[in-house]
């Protein structure tokens, strides 16, 4: 059997871990599971209420269908959740 030099050794060694570390790591994201948080600013108020509130209803839509499809099958299943907040169709609070 050929001995192993230093350099071999940590080159080998740097490899496994290296390649260790990368192979466990979906793992450990795909693990979580948590869902996923999407922050939309609308005008729920205001002259733009109307507006925000179509395109509020247009995503509970879209996102009804992607969780009732089993939810980002890149996460793992992760579930979206939607969290709204109202600019009151003023723009400097856009």
């Amino acid at each position: 059997m050929k001995k192993l030099s230093r350099r071999d050794f940590v080159k080998k060694t740097g490899i496994f871990l290296g390649s260790t570390a990368l192979g466990g790591f979906p793992s450990i994201v795909k693990a979580s599971n948590k869902p996923v948080r999407i922050g939309v600013i609308f005008p729920f108020s205001g002259a733009a209420a109307k507006t925000g509130d179509d395109m509020w209803r247009g995503l509970i839509i879209a996102v009804e269908e992607i969780n009732n499809a089993g939810g980002i099958r890149s996460l793992d299943g992760s579930k979206i959740e939607l969290i709204k907040a109202d600019h009151e169709g003023k723009p400097e609070r856009e």
